[in-house]
């Protein structure tokens, strides 16, 4: 997935916003050459960090320190299973998968001007209207994941 941003660049009378260029990487990757990556324009990525409430990277501490080491913007984020764990709190929950984020990386989450903060990937195609999750649903589950890491944090 490729992930656009955007910021702006004054040049003499007027403003125009260009397009920083990002990235996601999982496990997927499992070799990054992270200087031809910051010489295609990259300057931010996350990494996958964990799943659900039971997967986690084995790739995500090379990740971090190969993008790092290069100059770019580094962040962990954690694949939403809301269908594995559908509560918004307590057992089985939101509260649940983001405590299991928080385990394994918070050491990757650093207020140094390096690392992004933490992202959330929702793509679970097992949470649907049929299984309970309408948008009200959906949005309290991801709010609490969000309140749970800052919490943490």
């Amino acid at each position: 997935m490729l992930v656009l941003g955007l910021d702006m660049a004054v040049g003499p009378g007027r403003a125009m916003a260009q397009r920083l260029l990002g990235t996601d990487v999982s496990a997927y990757q499992t070799s990054i050459n992270w200087t031809t990556v910051k010489n295609g324009g990259v300057v931010f990525a996350w990494s996958k960090a964990t799943e659900g409430s039971g997967w986690y990277s084995t790739y995500l501490g090379g990740q971090e320190s190969g993008a790092a080491g290069v100059g770019i913007l580094i962040g962990a984020y954690h694949f939403a299973r809301p269908s594995s764990n559908p509560n918004i709190t307590g057992a089985s929950s939101a509260d649940t998968e983001a405590a299991y984020f928080w385990s394994y990386a918070s050491s990757y989450v650093k207020a140094d001007g390096a690392h992004l903060v933490p992202m959330l990937d929702w793509e679970d195609t097992g949470a649907t209207v049929a299984a309970g999750f309408t948008a009200a649903t959906m949005s309290a589950w991801v709010n609490e994941w969000c309140y749970a890491v800052s919490n943490y944090a």
